[in-house]
């Protein structure tokens, strides 16, 4: 049972590099830790990226998870998706209250208001 648990979980990180990859794929997803701190996604990219998570995951991406620490690697944006889906299977929960009303178009200009 733990090993479907942990192929499910590669499959899925592997979808997520995949994305990666259609946005960029001159970048190394695998090893890059610097995605956002040395600008190599821009806010097209982000945003791209952003909509393809929430589409592929079926999460919603917030303004308040839109800092450079969420994206700043593959390993961070996994972390992330994680975290925003085990939020949505909590229904109730306290991440359920933190829900935003900013479109995923506008939130890219308060990301890049973070650094």
């Amino acid at each position: 049972m733990k090993f479907k648990i942990i192929e499910k979980e590669e499959e899925k990180m592997e979808e997520l590099l995949e994305i990666l990859n259609e946005i960029d794929d001159s970048i190394d997803y695998e090893n890059e830790t610097a995605l956002i701190d040395d600008q190599l996604l821009d806010s097209f990219a982000i945003i791209t990226l952003v909509s393809e998570l929430e589409d592929a995951f079926d999460i919603s991406i917030e303004a308040s998870e839109m800092m450079p620490v969420n994206f700043n690697s593959a390993k961070a944006i996994w972390a992330m998706v994680q975290r925003l889906q085990k939020s949505v299977n909590d229904p109730g929960g306290f991440a359920s209250c933190q829900r935003s009303c900013i479109p995923v178009r506008y939130q890219f200009f308060l990301f890049r208001q973070t650094f």
